[in-house]
């Protein structure tokens, strides 16, 4: 298996630095990726995003489909931008596009949020109260590269975990609903 540093294999892109808070709007031209959009889900659609008016001459943070996001600070997660509509980075976090054609950007993501990437990262990150990694020290997070076969194939397995954990969390939902119900029934 090859091994590559992260600025061998993407170009890091530090997000847009807005000069005082997001300001939303429904008629936005933009969808604003921050740190808070990163959750347990492989991937970033964009339906729950913030959307905002940007004037596009401004930005060079415009995110393309299948782009890889990673927050830069506090809790370090990454996740798969799976949309077509135009969205920016804020500065919380990171975009990592994927140059090498052999490297499956949900693969890049799933190995940032392991264990083993998250160890990694944890070499990196600098700050004693808000934790954060230099953009610098990024460059040189070493990931290893399976073949792409094997790649797809930890995307699928990781998809399927996911989906199975989805249908418990549901099930566990209905039957505690189940349960309030019955209680709520017998008392009356």
């Amino acid at each position: 298996m090859n091994s590559y540093k992260l600025s061998e294999i993407t170009e890091i892109i530090t997000g847009y630095t807005f000069r005082s808070a997001i300001e939303p709007s429904i008629h936005g031209n933009y969808r604003v990726i921050q740190a808070k959009d990163i959750t347990n889900d492989l991937e970033i659609t964009g339906d729950n995003l913030t959307k905002t008016n940007l004037d596009k001459a401004s930005i060079n943070t415009i995110i393309n489909n299948n782009d890889v996001i990673l927050t830069s600070r506090g809790r370090f997660k990454a996740a798969v931008v799976n949309s077509h509509e135009p969205m920016i980075a804020s500065s919380s976090v990171y975009i990592l596009r994927v140059k090498n054609q052999e490297i499956d950007a949900h693969y890049l993501a799933i190995y940032l949020n392991s264990f083993q990437g998250q160890t990694q990262i944890s070499k990196l990150i600098s700050g004693n109260y808000i934790k954060s990694i230099p953009k610098f020290n990024l460059t040189s997070l070493n990931i290893p590269v399976p073949s792409v076969l094997e790649q797809k194939n930890i995307v699928k397995l990781c998809q399927n975990i996911n989906h199975q954990q989805k249908l418990l969390k549901r099930k566990i939902e209905v039957i505690s609903n189940i349960s309030q119900n019955s209680l709520i029934k017998i008392l009356n």
